[in-house]
């Protein structure tokens, strides 16, 4: 493969995901709702002044819920098309999903609790 055919390759699985982001963005609530906790969450940082190893943590608890959140759509739509019937299984498989994320969303909360309650508690009785 030509350097010059494996960087229009890239350039077209850059498109096709970004799309997928755009799509994600469109159809599902709780990726905006995910986005704009996430959005508080960097200003916030910002505001408070965070340290390094504590933005790799809230970064990667949020990329971890976002990424969840994207597969478990995902999940959600192959088992719609599928079968439009209720299926025990597919109930299963799609209530597992969705548990998923809100584990990952419940522990990306608490770590944010651990890390901003210091910071809270130095700008509420300093």
């Amino acid at each position: 493969m030509s350097g010059l055919s494996y960087f229009s390759n890239m350039k077209i699985g850059w498109k096709y995901a970004i799309n997928g982001i755009r799509m994600m963005l469109k159809s599902e609530k709780n990726f905006r709702l995910h986005i704009a906790l996430f959005l508080f969450l960097v200003g916030l940082s910002y505001y408070l002044g965070i340290n390094k190893v504590e933005w790799i943590l809230i970064l990667a608890c949020s990329a971890f819920v976002f990424t969840l959140e994207m597969v478990n759509s995902c999940i959600e739509k192959l088992c719609n098309f599928i079968t439009k019937d209720k299926h025990q299984e597919i109930g299963w498989i799609k209530d597992v999903a969705a548990g998923a994320v809100l584990v990952a969303a419940l522990f990306s909360f608490i770590i944010s609790i651990l890390i901003f309650a210091p910071y809270f508690y130095l700008l509420l009785w300093s």
